[in-house]
């Protein structure tokens, strides 16, 4: 199974080459750009099992962006999507006022759940991919690199310490360095996520 997850796609080993390049932004293949979509992966079919079989390949997606990638109305989205939670063929799992949407056989881990949701946002995603290399980092060095706002960048760390995905290291100074936390390093290794 393949993850894509805001901007960057973490692939699976069960999944071909062509359906990890799943996205509803347009991407430069060749030097052409194409939009790439759940009707480009499932042009046949109804619309419920293109519903299904996207949120299979890109788990945590929310519902806005689900419905933005298959390109139906919302209200469309939304029958078929009250129809395959009621069979069990999908989940939901709302994080603050977003709804995320997983298969059934995902993880039953809350906080894998909140991991996946959290990381699909495009800085938390900079974030976690600058805090992969084993050095710690401050959040003023995050802002400049990752060119953020200094306030964007200490909101997600906050938010990111709150969950327990980074630690910081007890240091004399102001400002504390930030390393990603054991459990985030297993849970990216364990769900052979790359970022």
């Amino acid at each position: 199974m393949g993850v894509f997850l805001a901007y960057a796609y973490i692939p699976f080993a069960n999944i071909s080459p062509m359906s990890k390049m799943a996205t509803f932004e347009s991407r430069q293949l060749n030097g052409v750009s194409q939009n790439l979509n759940a009707n480009n992966f499932f042009p046949e079919g109804d619309t419920r099992s293109r519903i299904q079989s996207w949120i299979e390949m890109n788990p945590g997606i929310h519902l806005r962006e689900l419905q933005r990638s298959v390109g139906c109305s919302m209200g469309s989205i939304q029958y078929h999507l009250n129809q395959l939670e009621e069979q069990g063929a999908i989940r939901s799992w709302v994080n603050g006022k977003m709804k995320h949407l997983f298969s059934p056989d995902f993880s039953d881990d809350d906080q894998v759940l909140q991991f996946i949701t959290l990381i699909r946002n495009p800085i938390v995603n900079m974030i976690f991919k600058v805090c992969l290399n084993g050095e710690a980092t401050t959040r003023t060095e995050l802002s400049r690199n990752l060119d953020v706002d200094a306030s964007v960048v200490s909101y997600h760390v906050s938010q990111m310490l709150d969950l327990r995905l980074l630690k910081t290291i007890p240091v004399f100074g102001r400002e504390k360095p930030l390393m990603l936390t054991d459990w985030a390093t297993n849970c990216i290794h364990s769900l052979d996520l790359t970022l």
